[in-house]
Order: structure tokens, then sequence, then C-alpha cells
């Protein structure tokens, strides 16, 4: 190997920093044999007896460290868990720094466009929010809104109209037309006029019912003295 070469290797090493995975060039899932296959690939490069580099010493002493730690489970597990702290640290610290950069950005030309940006937004969203209101408020209409009518007539709903199917009778305001022409809306209320026919048919039965039922019980315990008397007179005399 030549000394550029030597050096290469030494300074690849180097730049690993403490990642023994990266000092011999492994995966973190990486076997034992996969770890001793690959230390002794980097040991022929950077032993100091054919690398002559001045660090050559050092760096394989690191490099034989790395391997002792992968090789044992108790210390690759430890090593494990600090390269996991060490890179949320690294991502945060990344993310620090960002975050300040944007912030001195933002407080010169980048506060400025920033500053135009959100203008647009904020002149833009309430907009939408507008338009979404409108639409929101028009489908409740459309599917809530009932139109004024009445079962009875009077002169508030002289205009007679009959339900498509079972003919039942409303009444509409003079200036309106039956719901036979509002489609599909029509159809929806003329089902709520049947149904409010319905209630308000099964409501009365239930009341004459109750009121027939009294005057039938009234009637049983009602005194009559002339019927009474006639009767007393008719057995007496007989």
């Amino acid at each position: 190997m030549n000394t550029i070469d030597q050096k290469k290797a030494v300074r690849r090493i180097h730049s690993c920093g403490n990642n023994y995975y990266k000092m011999l060039d492994v995966p973190q899932n990486a076997t034992e044999a996969q770890i001793l296959m690959s230390f002794k690939k980097m040991a022929k490069k950077v032993h100091p007896d054919k690398n002559f580099d001045p660090r050559a010493t050092e760096t394989f002493q690191d490099l034989l460290k790395a391997k002792n730690v992968l090789m044992d489970s108790t210390m690759r597990k430890d090593f494990d868990q600090k390269l996991r702290c060490s890179y949320g640290e690294t991502r945060w610290n990344r993310w620090g720094n960002s975050k300040r950069s944007g912030r001195s950005n933002g407080g010169s030309n980048g506060g400025l466009d920033a500053g135009r940006s959100g203008g647009r937004f904020s002149s833009f969203k309430p907009q939408w929010a507008f338009i979404v209101l409108i639409i929101f408020v028009w489908i409740i209409v459309y599917l809530f809104y009932i139109p004024s009518y009445s079962l009875i007539s009077s002169e508030k709903f002289p205009l007679k109209c009959t339900t498509t199917n079972i003919k039942v009778p409303y009444y509409l305001p003079q200036n309106r037309d039956c719901f036979t022409k509002y489609k599909p809306l029509g159809n929806l209320w003329e089902i709520m006029v049947v149904n409010n026919f319905w209630n308000t048919m099964r409501h009365a039965c239930n009341a004459e019912m109750h009121y027939r039922d009294t005057l039938l019980e009234y009637a049983r315990k009602m005194q009559m003295p002339s019927c009474d008397k006639l009767d007393f007179f008719t057995n007496g005399y007989y």
C-alpha cells in the first residue's frame, strides 16, 4: 500500500469519530463474524508495522477498541444506547440551529418576505372561511327549510293542495305553489305533510275515544229520579 492510500485509511477512520460501526464499515446489525472479518481487513491497512502515517498507532488502537466493544454483547448494548442518545442530541441541535437561523433571517429581509406572505394568507383565509360559511348555510336551508302550511283552510291559507300519493289535503298562502312543483324538496315536504296529518289524526282519534268513554261512564252513573219514581209506583200498583 502506498503512502497516499495509508493516509486515506487513517483519515477515514479518524473522520468516523466515536462511531465504531463506521470505523469498521459494518451495519449496526452486523454479526460477530462480519465484525471480525472487517477488522482484519482494516487492520492490514492501518497496522503500524505496515502503515507509516504518524497517526497509524493511534488509529490501530481505536480500531482494536471498536472491535472489542462490538464483539462483547454487554459493551455493544451500552454503546448502541449511547449512539442513539448522541444521534437524538445531534438532531435536536440541528433543529435548534435552523430555528435560530430562521429568526435571524426573519429580522432582516426574510422577515419582510414572511410578512408579505403572511399578509396574503391573512387576507386569503377569511375569504375562504366566508365562502365555506355561505355554502354551509345554504345546505342547511336547503335540507331543513319547511315552508308554512296548514291542514285546515283559513284566510291565511286559502290555497288547497293534495299530496301525490294518498291525496292528503293541505293549504298554502295564496301566493305559493303546491309542493309538487318543487323538486326534489317538494317530495320531502309532502312526506312531512303526510306525517303531520297522521299524527294529528291519531291525537284527534285518541281524544274522541277518551271523550266517548268518559260520556259512557257518566251515563252509567247518571241519576234518573223520574224513572225511579215510575218504577216504584208501577211495582207497588201491580
